[in-house]
């Protein structure tokens, strides 16, 4: 994680530090899939919600 600039000692890391650019750099390595940003930008995004599990309300 610390080799794709994940901030893993939680301090905030240095100044310009962006948290997204790391998650998603650490996504690229796991899976060998680049994510570039026009692939984000005009990707279609489906939402759902899962219930939680039944009796537990």
């Amino acid at each position: 994680m610390r080799a794709v600039g994940c901030d893993v000692d939680g301090e905030g890391g240095p100044d310009g530090y962006d948290e997204k650019a790391a998650v998603l750099a650490l996504a690229e390595r796991l899976t060998g899939v680049r994510i570039a940003e026009g692939f984000l930008s005009e990707a279609e995004f489906r939402l759902m919600r899962v219930p939680g599990v039944p009796g537990e309300e």
